[in-house]
């Protein structure tokens, strides 16, 4: 799904958001259907594919990879490790456009690093859309998803300059997360 926030200041524009989580099958060709939700923002501009966290993909309008890349080249190459962060940010992302049926292709160096077999979980992600092996993702909820109340509370309560109303620890409630209810498979709308 693709969400408006409040109008971007220089601009005046709402800006455009990701959210959503939708399971999707990797074709013969390594390509994978983009869900409907995501793709009308998407469907003019050029993408660019990388490598992100935790081992999985990101797919960015170009634009918004394009404020990443300028604030990346900015920084100092005097560590080993700011040389190598930079070198496998720009070296990993690869050009995309979505064909005529809203489809993107995975090389095989992007299915390698991610674990991708025949099936990803794409998830909202606001600026990007995430792409995960489904086994993968399975994994890392199955771990995160833990913590995860404690660190919803602590991002909302200093949003709101507090602690939210009913979300002290004595009524600790699990949260919901933008965009979410069911989760839609393949079988749903693309």
């Amino acid at each position: 799904m693709i969400m408006k926030s409040a109008p971007d200041p220089s601009s005046g524009e709402p800006t455009v958001g990701f959210i959503g989580h939708y399971e999707k099958p990797v074709d013969e060709k390594s390509r994978i259907i983009v869900p409907s939700k995501f793709r009308k923002p998407l469907r003019s501009q050029e993408l660019i594919l990388t490598r992100w966290f935790d081992g999985a993909l990101a797919l960015f309008p170009v634009d918004n990879w394009s404020q990443m890349a300028v604030a990346i080249s900015r920084r100092p190459l005097y560590s080993p490790q700011e040389r190598n962060m930079r070198l496998t940010f720009f070296s990993s992302a690869v050009p995309q456009t979505m064909d005529n049926q809203g489809r993107v292709a995975l090389n095989e160096d992007m299915k390698e690093f991610a674990g991708i077999e025949s099936k990803v979980v794409l998830l909202g992600d606001w600026d990007k859309i995430q792409i995960w092996s489904h086994y993968r993702y399975r994994d890392f909820r199955k771990t995160n998803d833990v913590s995860l109340d404690e660190e919803y509370e602590k991002v909302l309560a200093s949003l709101a300059g507090g602690q939210p109303a009913g979300m002290g620890a004595e009524t600790a409630a699990s949260p919901v997360v933008p965009g979410g209810g069911g989760h839609p498979t393949e079988d749903d709308e693309t």
